[in-house]
C-alpha cells in the first residue's frame, strides 16, 4: 500500500539531471544574488557534483570527481562548494521536494485521506561558538565537552515516507512553538498524526479550522473518563483549586461509541499558550467536539502497553477504533 521512499530516491538517481537542469541552478544562483567568474567548477558543475555526493550516501569528497567524470581534485571541489551560498541549495531543495511531493501526492491514502506525521527530534552538529550560542547543548554535559544540538520538527507524508517540511530551532524548544509553520503544507481532508505534545486544544482547533483532521496521543495530564454521563468541571470552575474538582475531567461527556470510545466536548483554555498570538487564540472556537478512545498494545518488545487517542474523526462507522489505532501505529515511536 505504501510507496517506498527508496524507490523515489532510486528514480531520482536515474533522472536527477533532468529534475535539476542548468537553468534551474542558474535561477537559484540569481535568487541568492550569487556572482561568480567562469572556471572549471562553476555553480552548475559544483551543484551537480554535490548532488552526486549526497545521492551516493554522502561519499568522500575525493570520490566525487570520479563519479562526475571530472579531472579535478577533491580539495578543489570542496573549495567550489564552499563558494556557493546556502540559499542556492535551499532553493534547489525546495524545487526537488515539490516535484517529489507531487509524484506521491495521492499514494498510500488511508480511508481516502492523506496521512501526515508531525514529529520532533534532534541532531548534533559541529562544535563552533556560534552554533553553541544559538542551539545550546543537552544538560548534564560539562562546558566545552559536548556538541551543540538542534531541535528538529518535521512533516512526513506517511504514504511514502517523504519529508515534506523541516524546521530547526534551539534545543529546548517545544514542538508546538513551530508546528503552525507546517500547516500551510496541509490541505482540507488531510489527517495529521502526532504524539502527546501536539494534542492540545489550540493545535487541534487550528487544524480543524483549516479542514484538517487530527489523531494525537492524549497528553499525560488530560483526565479521560469513559463513564457515560460522568461529571465534568465546568469552565467557570476550572480555576478553583479544591478537592471537589480533583480527578474530574474538564471535558463534557456527549456520547458513548463503545466501552473505551466516546465523544466529548473540549472547552477553550482560559489563557493563551505562549506559541500562539492573542489574536489567533481569540479566533478559536469556545468548544470543540473530540473523540477519545483507548486500546491495548501487545507487541513484544514494545514499551507502550496502552494508548489513549484524541481525534476529530468522530464517525465511528467510517473510522473504527481499530482503524484509528492502525493509522496512529504508522507513526508510533514512543
Amino acid at each position: 500500500m505504501w510507496t517506498s521512499i527508496a524507490r523515489i530516491v532510486e528514480n531520482f538517481k536515474q533522472n536527477w539531471s533532468a529534475e535539476i537542469d542548468d537553468q534551474a541552478i542558474l535561477a537559484a544562483c540569481a535568487e541568492a544574488q550569487h556572482r561568480w567568474r567562469e572556471r572549471e567548477l562553476g555553480p552548475i558543475a559544483t551543484v551537480r557534483m554535490f548532488l552526486l555526493q549526497i545521492l551516493w550516501g554522502n561519499t568522500a569528497c575525493n570520490h566525487v570527481p570520479h563519479l562526475a567524470g571530472r579531472d579535478v581534485t577533491g580539495g578543489a571541489y570542496c573549495e567550489a562548494r564552499a563558494r556557493l551560498p546556502l540559499g542556492v541549495f535551499q532553493s534547489l531543495l525546495a524545487r526537488c521536494t515539490a516535484k517529489m511531493a507531487d509524484s506521491v501526492r495521492n499514494s498510500g491514502c488511508w480511508l481516502g485521506h492523506r496521512l501526515w506525521m508531525m514529529d520532533g527530534s534532534s541532531f548534533s552538529m559541529s562544535d563552533t561558538p556560534e552554533l553553541q550560542e544559538h542551539f545550546g547543548q543537552p544538560g548534564g554535559q560539562a562546558a566545552g565537552c559536548g556538541f551543540p544540538v538542534a531541535h528538529w520538527l518535521a512533516l512526513v507524508h506517511c504514504g511514502s515516507g517523504l519529508i515534506q517540511q523541516v524546521f530547526t530551532a534551539p534545543l529546548r524548544t517545544h514542538d508546538l512553538n513551530g508546528v503552525a509553520r507546517l500547516h500551510p503544507a496541509l490541505e482540507a481532508g488531510d489527517v495529521a498524526i502526532g504524539d502527546r505534545a501536539l494534542g492540545s486544544f489550540a493545535h487541534v482547533a487550528l487544524l480543524w479550522a483549516q479542514g484538517v483532521y487530527g489523531i494525537f496521543r492524549a497528553h499525560q495530564k488530560l483526565i479521560v473518563d469513559f463513564t457515560p454521563g460522568r461529571a465534568h468541571v465546568p469552565p467557570q470552575d476550572r480555576r478553583q483549586k479544591n478537592k471537589r474538582c480533583k480527578g474530574i475531567p474538564s471535558s463534557r461527556w456527549v456520547k458513548s461509541l463503545g466501552p473505551l470510545d466516546q465523544i466529548v466536548e473540549w472547552f477553550r483554555p482560559d489563557s493563551c499558550p505562549s506559541w500562539l498570538s492573542a489574536e489567533a487564540f481569540a479566533a478559536l472556537p469556545a468548544t470543540l467536539l473530540v473523540r477519545e478512545l483507548r486500546y491495548q498494545i501487545a507487541r513484544p518488545g514494545f514499551r507502550v502497553k496502552e494508548v489513549t487517542l484524541v481525534t476529530t474523526l468522530l464517525d465511528a462507522q467510517r473510522y473504527s477504533a481499530e482503524q484509528l489505532a492502525e493509522a496512529y501505529g504508522l507513526s508510533l515511536v514512543d
